[in-house]
This record gives C-alpha cells, structure tokens and sequence, in this order.
C-alpha cells in the first residue's frame, strides 16, 4: 500500500438556510439600519373613531397592495407569501419628495394591533413607525417618520430646515387619509 502526503478534508457543517434564502432572497447587512441621528424625524399623532384592529388593518394593508388613500405609497408587491410579521418584504414604489422611488421595504416591527414599523433598503432611507393607543371611543395613533440625509453635518443640517416641513406635512396627510378612511370602513 502506497501512502500519499494528501490530508483530509475536513467534514464542514452544512448550513441550513431558511425559506427566503433558499429562494436567493439576501439583504445586505445594513439594509434595515437606519441612522436616526442623520435622518429628519417627525412624530405626530391623531384620535380616530374607530378600534386599533380597524386601524392596524388599514396600515398592514398598504405593504400587501395599493389603497389608494395613502399619498406617498403608490403601488406595493410582497416578494413572498410569507404571511405579516417582521421580517416581510415588500417591493414599493413611492413618491417622495415629487420622484418616483422604488425600493424594497422590510418589517422591522410587528406586534398586531399596536406597532408596525418599516423601513426602505435602498436610498434615500425611509422609516415609518406606527404605534396604536387605545382609547375610549377610538385609537390614538401616532406616525414617526423618518427620512435619512447624507452629507456633512451642515448639509444635513439645512436639509433639515428645508424638508423637515414638507415631511411633517406628508405625516399630517398621511394621518388624515387614514382617519377618513378608518372613520368610514367597517371591519
């Protein structure tokens, strides 16, 4: 018997992948990190008279298709029927700050009928957070959106005073479709 000088290979772990990235779905690693210390952030809030499971319907809604009602989705795709919880994706096409954006959204956040957040991969970043508060008579809901700025610490600073008014009023567009909407739909 002749030896050889070849080693061993040795045995690697197989990696199991989950659905998604079976399918060749990946996301780079900071796809869904957003920098709120450079982003223009706006919170506002509104009393619907309607329940938070009315409400949260109507938000979920607007990943899975177009509504019609929100001024800044246009139209949206899920990639997978993965079902609603963090983690969906969802392809949209937005209008922002008069363009046409298309990118991937993910959810970040998913606790039914109380928090839903999202955020854009793609740049400019996008982030919209919604927290449900129920009252009597109705929902608190408040939106904080967020828009990421690149640049210098003075450019951004500028950016700031010049957009942070027009996304302070598309949240109080947003909210206010939202609550005609949800007033006059019966779930």
């Amino acid at each position: 018997m002749v030896k050889t000088n070849r080693k061993k290979k040795k045995p690697t772990k197989k990696t199991v992948l989950s659905g998604r990235a079976k399918r060749g779905f990946r996301l780079p690693p900071d796809a869904t990190k957003f920098q709120a210390d450079k982003a223009i952030m706006v919170t506002q809030g509104i009393f619907i008279e309607t329940g938070a499971p009315s409400c949260f319907e109507l938000l979920i809604k607007r990943l899975e298709e177009p509504t019609g009602w929100d001024p800044m989705i246009l139209d949206a795709k899920p990639m997978y029927n993965t079902g609603r919880r963090a983690g969906t994706a969802t392809s949209l096409t937005l209008k922002l700050s008069g363009r046409k954006l298309e990118s991937l959204a993910i959810i970040t956040t998913y606790k039914r009928d109380s928090t839903l957040s999202w955020i854009l991969t793609s740049h400019p970043k996008v982030k919209e957070y919604w927290r449900l508060e129920p009252k009597p008579g109705g929902t608190i809901v408040h939106l904080t959106l967020g828009l990421e700025i690149p640049g210098s610490m003075i450019s951004r600073f500028f950016q700031k005073i010049v957009r942070g008014k027009k996304l302070a009023q598309k949240a109080h567009e947003i909210l206010m479709q939202l609550k005609k909407v949800a007033e006059a739909t019966d779930f």
